[in-house]
Order: structure tokens, then sequence, then C-alpha cells
């Protein structure tokens, strides 16, 4: 009988997503995925959280993150998160979460970053359902990573229709005579695919971080 995870990469994939490594989990995790073939694949999806049958708090609300390889989708939502500057000590999770209490309302937020690669797509559109809010990301200093936005919102757009859409631009700390990807440029795909609001922002010095919180913060819990 073929094994359900037939290429060992994809399981790591996975694994990563739970914040385990087939290197470096426990001998508890180890033993957590030492199971069937019929099973393997379904109950590592849900220690990552990306099962069907995967329950999430009735007052979370899921904010997903997207966009190429490299252009600072992690030291964004760390940024995000902490409402602090790029801490290189900060240990890296694909799960955050933040709560924050404003004019007497409470807003549970939970934040996952996908994987970017075209063979992860399953992995993704587990993960889509359920979320309210999408950060569709590119690096202001990677052309291409801008170039790719249509390709992300489209996605997210097949899985979460409803989902409030925020194209984020980091890394804004490397634009030189406004470029490789003008503030012009940045505002205009935003509107191009129809985005709740566009940002710019930089996780080594902090530039629009607050600011960007709270409006996002705000678009959330309404």
């Amino acid at each position: 009988m073929a094994s359900a995870f037939p290429e060992d990469d994809e399981k790591e994939a996975i694994l990563k997503l739970t914040g385990l490594s087939l290197a470096t989990t426990s001998e508890e995790n180890k033993k957590k995925i030492a199971l069937s073939e019929d099973d393997e694949r379904e109950e590592i999806l849900k220690l990552a959280g990306l099962s069907q049958t995967t329950s999430w708090e009735e007052d979370e609300k899921k904010i997903v993150v997207v966009g190429n390889k490299g252009c600072g989708k992690s030291y964004l939502v760390q940024c995000f998160v902490t409402e602090d500057l790029l801490d290189p000590e900060y240990e890296i999770s694909d799960i955050y979460r933040k709560r924050v209490v404003c004019n007497g309302m409470e807003l549970n937020m939970v934040f996952r970053e996908l994987p970017s690669s075209d063979s992860d797509l399953d992995i993704r559109a587990r993960a889509y359902p359920g979320s309210v809010g999408v950060f569709l990301c590119f690096a202001i200093n990677d052309r291409q990573s801008f170039l790719d936005i249509p390709k992300w919102h489209q996605e997210a757009k097949k899985y979460v229709p409803d989902a409030k859409m925020f194209v984020i631009g980091c890394k804004m700390d490397t634009r030189v005579n406004d470029g490789p990807v003008g503030r012009k440029e940045g505002k205009d795909m935003g509107r191009s695919v129809e985005a709740t609001k566009y940002y710019e922002c930089s996780a080594v010095n902090g530039h629009h971080v607050a600011e960007m919180c709270l409006i996002i913060e705000e678009k959330l819990r309404s």
C-alpha cells in the first residue's frame, strides 16, 4: 500500500506549521506522528490546525498571511503581534495570537503564516477557510513579489471570498529613490485588487507599524 505521505518534504512542511520538525521533535511529538499510513496525513494536519475537523474558539478572528518566500511575512506578523521593532531573538512561529481591547471591545486574533511554494497549495487550501482577513504581502525591494500580488489575491478570494484583504508592502526601509516599488504603485495595486486597505511598514525601524495595527484591528472589529 502506498504511503499517504509519499514526499518527506511535504510532511516536513506541514510539521513546520505546528512548530515541529522531523529532525527536532521531542519523543512525545515523535509518538504523535508515528501513525498508520491511512491516518498519518489527517493527524499531522490536525496538529497543524489545518484539518477540516479542527475547531477554533468562537471569538477568535483568524488572519492568514501570504506572499512570496522571503518577502518579510514572518517579521511583519511578529511586529504586528508585539507592536515592537524586529527582535532577532524572538522565536519565529507560524501561528501567533494577539488580544486587544479598545473602547471596551475585545478582539482575539490568530495569525497564520502560510508556506509559499506551488507544491504547498494543498496546505494553503486547508488553512484559508474560516479566515476573516488576509495579509497579501510583498517586499518593497523585490519587484517580483509585488507583481505576484494578483496571484495571491486570486487564490485567497477563491477560498475566502468574503475575507477582508490587506495589501502590505514590507521592508519599507529598503526603498531607495522610490524604488524598486514606489508607494503610488503599491496604492494602485491595492485598488486594482479591491483591497480593504494598502499599507507599507518596516519591521526594522518600526515605521507605520503602530498605525497599521490600529487601523487593521478596527477594520477586523467591524
